[in-house]
C-alpha cells in the first residue's frame, strides 16, 4: 500500500482483496513490483477523474500449459488481478494491448512498454 500511495492519487481509491490461503509462490520481488506497478499506473492514467483501482490476490485451480495450450493437468496458482473503475477499451485496444511500444497515451506521455512487461 505505501508504494502505491506514491502512485494513486487521491481522487483514486485503493482497495485491497487480499486471500489469506495463499500458498508460497517463487518469483522475484523486484519483478512483481514492476508488474504491479505497470498496472497500477494504467488503470489510474484510465481514470482521469478519479474512480478506483482494486488490487485482488486469488487462489485459483487453472489448465495447465501442454504444448502452448490450456490442455495440461489442472495447477494450484495464485492470481494477481488488478482492476478499475475506467471506461475500459475498444476491441482494437484490446487485441494490441501487449504489443511493445503500442500507446494509447498522447505523444511523450507513454512508451508502450508497460503492459509489454506486464505479458
Amino acid at each position: 500500500d505505501s508504494m502505491l500511495a506514491r502512485l494513486i492519487p487521491s481522487n483514486v481509491e485503493r482497495v485491497f482483496e487480499l486471500s489469506d490461503d495463499l500458498p508460497m509462490v517463487e518469483a522475484d520481488h523486484t519483478q512483481i513490483e514492476q508488474v504491479l506497478i505497470n498496472l497500477v499506473v494504467n488503470a489510474v492514467d484510465a481514470m482521469p477523474d478519479g474512480g478506483r483501482v482494486i488490487v485482488r490476490t486469488t487462489r485459483e485451480r487453472v489448465a495447465g500449459l501442454r504444448g502452448g495450450d490450456a490442455t495440461g493437468p489442472e495447477l494450484d496458482c495464485v492470481c494477481l488481478a488488478v482492476t478499475d473503475s475506467g471506461v475500459g477499451m475498444d476491441a482494437e485496444t484490446v487485441a494490441r494491448v501487449f504489443d511493445p511500444f503500442f500507446t494509447t497515451k498522447p505523444l511523450g506521455k507513454g512508451t508502450g512498454l508497460g503492459l509489454a512487461t506486464v505479458h
